[in-house]
């Protein structure tokens, strides 16, 4: 089964269903990172998949710890306002720290094309979907571990 789109990324305490992309919590199979500094580096596809799902979380995370801090609408009115302006906010606010970033470094600004932003397609959880999600996050597993034993 083969998902085209975007997913939200996840913890543990989300459901894997349609639009939303869960770490692997099997009995055994690690996931936070500091886990894999303590004990080693991952064994496995699923812990391979899990690692790089906790890194992209931690990264997000302090993406937004950065642009909170910053701009401080984000902490304020986001919780009162509608879904669709969120993202609108959101992706103000990382244009504006792009681009003084980038007049920061120096860096000349030319004209790039307009990206259209669609919000990822999200179903109600039930066992269909969930069982959809796992299979479509164990592909994910088999083409981790496909790339990096080249």
């Amino acid at each position: 089964m083969s998902f085209l789109g975007k997913y939200y990324l996840v913890d543990s305490e989300y459901p894997n269903t349609i639009g939303y992309l869960a770490p692997n919590t099997k009995i055994g199979v690690r996931y936070h990172v500091p886990d894999f500094q303590k004990y080693g580096p991952p064994t496995g596809d699923k812990e391979t998949y899990n690692f790089l799902h906790s890194s992209l979380r931690m990264t997000i995370e302090r993406s937004f710890g950065v642009l909170k801090n910053t701009w401080k609408i984000l902490d304020s009115i986001m919780p009162q306002v509608s879904p669709q302006r969120q993202i609108d906010i959101i992706i103000g606010s990382c244009t504006r720290h792009n681009l003084i970033r980038i007049q920061e470094r120096g860096i000349p600004i030319s004209s790039r094309p307009t990206i259209v932003v669609t919000i990822p397609n999200v179903q109600l959880y039930d066992d269909c979907n969930r069982e959809a999600m796992n299979e479509f996050r164990d592909t994910i597993c088999n083409m981790i571990s496909s790339s990096t034993n080249m």
